[in-house]
This record gives structure tokens, sequence and C-alpha cells, in this order.
């Protein structure tokens, strides 16, 4: 998949910003990576433009969690009162991300994170992991390392940056199935994380409600 913005539209973005400007930047799994890669690019930000995922057992899982560890220290997490404060965020299937040096690390990926470049190959894991083969040397032949993190906050110029590599957890959502079984919930549908309050505190930052 080419770039889904033009040379012309990422300078006028950038200048933008850095004017003063604020950019949320909500990328998902492949291959949207691969569609905001250039525009990431200008900003400092890479796209690991697969799908993110850690092992479960004798399975995987790309619904990540965040525990409080995992989370930067950064005005989006303390919030403006303690009420507002981050102590755990889900995401729902996303991709990986890492960016410039000036860059907090909003949402940390564990050591052990891991990435398939496409829908295919995830599946192929899975499938390979739920046959019971050893899941080190699946993995090894079949995914690559995350990149650092799944959600970035910098300064850009006289503007500020949030980068997120997963898009569902400021979404509620429901997929319905036609075989009967029950709608799956994801993103704000859900409960036990405080994604509804990230997103809130995200964009207090970007408006500056937030110093």
């Amino acid at each position: 998949m080419g770039s889904a913005f033009s040379e012309e539209e990422i300078q006028a973005v950038a200048a933008w910003v850095e004017q003063g400007g604020a950019l949320l930047l909500a990328v998902d799994h492949a291959p949207y990576g691969a569609a905001a890669e250039a525009l990431g690019r200008r900003f400092g930000v890479s796209m690991g433009k697969g799908y993110a995922f850690q092992l479960a057992g004798a399975d995987l899982t790309t619904n990540l969690v965040f525990p409080s560890p995992a989370l930067g220290d950064h005005p989006i997490m303390r919030g403006r009162t303690p009420s507002e404060a981050i102590g755990l965020v889900r995401t729902f299937t996303g991709q990986s991300i890492s960016g410039p040096r000036s860059a907090t690390v909003l949402l940390a990926m564990s050591d052990d994170a891991l990435e398939a470049p496409d829908l295919t190959t995830l599946q192929a894991i899975r499938d390979r992991l739920r046959a019971g083969e050893n899941a080190g040397l699946v993995t090894m032949e079949m995914a690559r390392p995350a990149l650092s993190a799944q959600g970035l906050a910098f300064a850009f110029g006289a503007g500020r940056v949030v980068v997120l590599g997963e898009a569902g957890m400021l979404t509620a959502q429901m997929l319905r199935f036609s075989d009967g079984r029950a709608p799956r919930l994801m993103g704000l549908n859900t409960s036990g994380h405080d994604d509804q309050q990230f997103a809130l505190n995200l964009l207090h930052w970007l408006s500056r409600l937030l110093p």
C-alpha cells in the first residue's frame, strides 16, 4: 500500500503543527501503518506495519494490556486531577511504533512483544501454536520483535503530537456475526480499563487544557 498522503499534504500538516497546531495520528494494524508511514516519518515516527502481539500460553493475543509500570510519566497519564489519572490502558489489535528521542512513551511495549507482518502470518502463527509447536521456533521463523511503543507524545516546534499504533481504544465497536454468536465488544464498549479517560486526557493535552 502506498502513502495515504501526498508530499504536499505531509508538508502542510508538519508546518501547521510546527507553528503551534496539534496532531493526533491514530494508526492501526496492517495495512494502515504503510499508508501512514510517510506522514509519521516526517515527525520522526517509525511504524511496525504489522500486527503486534504477545504469546499467551499455547496461543497469542493482539489485545494488549498496559498496566501502570508500562505507562509513561506525562500529563496525559496524570490528568488534571487525581480522579483523571490513568492506571491501565487496553488496546485491541494494532501495530507497534517508535519515535524521536524527545518523545514520551505513553504505552511501552513489553520486552517479549512481537509483530507479525500481516494477518495471514498472524493466523499461521496462531495455528502452529495451537497445534503444540515450540513457540520460540515458530516466532523466530515468522515474527519479529515489536518496536518500543504503542503510544507516543511529543512537542514538534511550537505544536504537540500524539501518535497511537492502535485506534480501537478510541472507539466503541460491536462486531456482529451471522452464525448467531454473541456480538464481540471492542474499545470503549468494554470494561476493566481507563481507555475513556485516556482518550479524554490526550485530547485535553493536545488542546492545551493540560500543560
